[in-house]
C-alpha cells in the first residue's frame, strides 16, 4: 500500500471527514487510495496512546459502537509528516493527548501512570478500578484513603483481575485477592485502593495472574519480595504448594546490588539484581527460563547465560518471561537475546529455531530484530490462561510487534500486531508499525477471547 502525503493537491494530515463525511472509527467506509474529494484535518491527535487489534468493550480503550471485535484499517489518523496508513489503530478520546511513564492492561483491567504522576484506571467493573460508577471510562484515581498527594504515584502493575501501584513509597491494592496476590494479609477482595501496612519503601510492583512480586528498600539495600499463589514455585518460596497471603521477603539485600527491575507471567517470576536476571516457576518442555531443565524452579535461581561456556550476561536491564513459551532479555548495551521456543516467532529476527542449550541467543542487530542494537522495552503480556504469541517492543523509539495469530476470525488475521498484512499465520521478524518513531511505552493483551487481543502504545504523532 503506497504512502500518502496529498490528495488533490491538498496536504493530508490527521483525516477527520472525506466529503464532509465523517470517517467512522470503524474503517472501510472509505477507501483513502481510491476516492476523490475534500479531506479535512483532524485536530487533536497528538500525544497520546492508539489501539491495535482487539476492541475490548469494557476497558475505556475501545470503540463504544464497536463493543467487541476488531478495528478494521485503516481505521484513522493520517500524518503528513509521516506519510502512511494505519492499519487497525484508534485513538480512544480519553487517552488522546495525555503522556504516560507506565501502563499496563488486561482483558478486564487497565492501570497507568501519566507523566504528572496522576494514576488513572477503567476497567469492566467498579470493584477493580476504584471509582463509584462508570467503570469503562477513564478516571483518575483520587480520594484514596491514606493518600495526601495525587501526583505521587511512581508505579504500576496489573494482574488478570487486580492492581498493584505504589504512591510516595506506599503499596495500593485493589481487586481479586482469592490466592493472596493483594498480599494485605487474608484472600479478601479489595473493591478500593487499600494500603498494605505502613512501610513506605515500596519501588517496583509485578503482578501476574494469582502471584505478585516486588522491590523494597532504600537504594543500596533493596529487597525481593512475593506473594499469592505458588503453583510451580512462581513464587520463589522452594515449594511449589500453598498460597502466601502476605509479602514476604524472599532475598535479603545485598549491599551494593541492588533488585532493579522485576517482572512477572503466568506461570514465572523474573527479577533482575545488578545486571544479572533470575528466574523462578514453570520450566517446561520449551525451557524458557534458558536453562537445560524442564523442572519447575522454585527458588530465584541466576539465568541469562550468553554462551555454551557458561558464562552469565551480567549488564541485563530489563526482561519479559513468557510461561511455556520464551524469555527475552535486554542488556545495557540495547541488545535483545533470546531463550526457549522460536516456533512462534518469539525471536524476531526472522528464524524459527529454538533456543534451548542452555543459553540466551543475540537475535539484535543489523539484518535481524529491529534493525540495530537499540532496544529499551520489551512488553509484558498479560498473564491470562491462554496465549497467541503476541510481541511487542521499542527499538530506536519505534514500536515493533511480531508474533502469531491463528485464529480463525478475523480474516484478515494478527489485527494486533498494527500491520498492513492480510495474512494469518506467523511473523517471525520483529517489524516496525508505521509511524510510531516517537513510542514511550507499550502493553500487550492476550487475553483468552480473540476479539480481546491487542496491543497498547503510547507515541507522539506530530
Amino acid at each position: 500500500m503506497p504512502n500518502i502525503a496529498s490528495h488533490n493537491g491538498i496536504d493530508v494530515g490527521n483525516i477527520a471527514s472525506i466529503n464532509g463525511v465523517d470517517l467512522p472509527s470503524s474503517g472501510g467506509a472509505f477507501d483513502a487510495l481510491a476516492d476523490t474529494g475534500t479531506y479535512t484535518e483532524e485536530s487533536g491527535a497528538g500525544t497520546g496512546m492508539f489501539l491495535y487489534g482487539g476492541v475490548p468493550a469494557d476497558l475505556g480503550v475501545g470503540n463504544d459502537g464497536h463493543g467487541s471485535g476488531y478495528i478494521k484499517g485503516p481505521a484513522m489518523n493520517f500524518s503528513s509528516d509521516k506519510d502512511g496508513i494505519f492499519p487497525h489503530r484508534k485513538q480512544p478520546s480519553n487517552f488522546s493527548n495525555r503522556n504516560w511513564t507506565k501502563f499496563e492492561c488486561s482483558k478486564e483491567l487497565f492501570a497507568g501512570i501519566d507523566t504528572d504522576g496522576k494514576l488513572w484506571m477503567s476497567g469492566e467493573a467498579t470493584n477493580r478500578v476504584h471509582q463509584a460508577s462508570n467503570a469503562s471510562t477513564l478516571t483518575q484515581a483520587t480520594s484514596v484513603t491514606n493518600v495526601s498527594d495525587d501526583t505521587a504515584w511512581t508505579d504500576v502493575s496489573v494482574g488478570h483481575d487486580y492492581c498493584l501501584a505504589i504512591n510516595a513509597g506506599y503499596l495500593y491494592v485493589i481487586g481479586e485477592a482469592g490466592d493472596g496476590q493483594l498480599g494485605h494479609g487474608s484472600s479478601s477482595d479489595k473493591s478500593t485502593l487499600f494500603r498494605v501496612g505502613s512501610s513506605n519503601d515500596w519501588y517496583k510492583v509485578a503482578a501476574g495472574q494469582d502471584h505478585s512480586i516486588a522491590i523494597r528498600g532504600a537504594s543500596g539495600s533493596r529487597s525481593l519480595w512475593s506473594t499469592g499463589e505458588n503453583t510451580n514455585g512462581k513464587c520463589g518460596s522452594g515449594d511449589t504448594s500453598g498460597d502466601d497471603l502476605s509479602w514476604i521477603e524472599r532475598i535479603s539485600a545485598d549491599s551494593g546490588e541492588d533488585w532493579t527491575f522485576v517482572s512477572c507471567s503466568r506461570e514465572n517470576s523474573l527479577a533482575i539484581k545488578a545486571g544479572k536476571v533470575f528466574m523462578c516457576g514453570d520450566g517446561g518442555n520449551q525451557l524458557p527460563m534458558g536453562n537445560t531443565s524442564s523442572s519447575d524452579v522454585t527458588t530465584f535461581t541466576q539465568t541469562g547465560k550468553i554462551d555454551s561456556g557458561g558464562t552469565f550476561g551480567t549488564n541485563w536491564t530489563s526482561g519479559q518471561i513468557f510461561t511455556g513459551e520464551a524469555s527475552l532479555l535486554i542488556n545495557s548495551s540495547g541488545e535483545l537475546w533470546h531463550a526457549g521456543e522460536g516456533g512462534a516467532g518469539s525471536r524476531g529476527d526472522g528464524s524459527t529455531s529454538d533456543n534451548k542449550a542452555g543459553y540466551h541467543v543475540k537475535v539484535s542487530g543489523s539484518g535481524a530484530a529491529g534493525g540495530s542494537d537499540n532496544w529499551t522495552l520489551i512488553s509484558r503480556i498479560e498473564p491470562s490462561s491462554s496465549s497467541d504469541d503476541t510481541y511487542a517492543g521499542i527499538c530506536n523509539g519505534q514500536l515493533f510487534t511480531w508474533g502469531s495469530f491463528s485464529g480463525s476470525s478475523p480474516s484478515n488475521g494478527r489485527p494486533q500486531l498494527g500491520h498492513a498484512s492480510q495474512s494469518t499465520g506467523t511473523l517471525s521478524t520483529a517489524t516496525a508499525v508505521a509511524n510510531t518513531n516517537t513510542c514511550s511505552y507499550v502493553s500487550a493483551s492476550e487475553a483468552s477471547s480473540e476479539t480481546a487481543r491487542f496491543v497498547l502504545a503510547s507515541f507522539t504523532i506530530s
